[in-house]
């Protein structure tokens, strides 16, 4: 399972690291539990090319034979469907999974805000009205509302791959 990767495109060294570790993923399912991408869209049904090496080390992942499991966060929900178009994983939020004969219920962390502002916040950027807003931008544009709205990501620290 991952979660925050928060990558944000083929110069962020977190996203290399991500890169190698999903090219030696030796597993049944992987699950990816929201905010892989620090700000994800899909502009006429492509996505941002700085995200294209991602994407295609998750081709090679399902290659191999391992299931994908999509989890929408905060950051990355816009037109999800891509997953379900090129990977066979429809995109749930919240789902309940059995893993290893365990049921096991994912969510992204940011569903456990049960604030009215949050609300307020996670309605609008998820409605349809936004959406055409988005579209009305273009690609250029709307990436970018995107990146101002998603904010500076903190780096904690990086995975060192061997």
């Amino acid at each position: 399972m991952v979660a925050d990767a928060h990558l944000e495109g083929s110069d962020d060294p977190a996203q290399g690291d991500f890169l190698l570790w999903l090219d030696d993923l030796s597993a049944d399912r992987l699950v990816l539990l929201g905010d892989i991408f620090h700000h994800w869209w899909t502009w006429r049904g492509l996505p941002a090319d700085e995200y294209s090496n991602v994407l295609d080390a998750l081709d090679r992942v399902v290659a191999r034979g391992i299931a994908l499991t999509i989890v929408p966060g905060n950051h990355d929900f816009f037109d999800m469907d891509y997953f379900q178009k090129r990977f066979g994983a429809a995109p749930n939020d919240p789902q309940m999974l059995e893993l290893d004969g365990h049921r096991v219920w994912l969510s992204h962390g940011d569903g456990a805000d049960h604030s009215f502002g949050y609300w307020l916040v996670r309605t609008v950027l998820r409605g349809r009205l936004f959406s055409v807003f988005l579209k009305i931008l273009g690609p250029s544009w709307g990436m970018g509302l995107l990146r101002r709205l998603a904010g500076h990501r903190e780096v904690y620290a990086t995975a060192s791959h061997p």
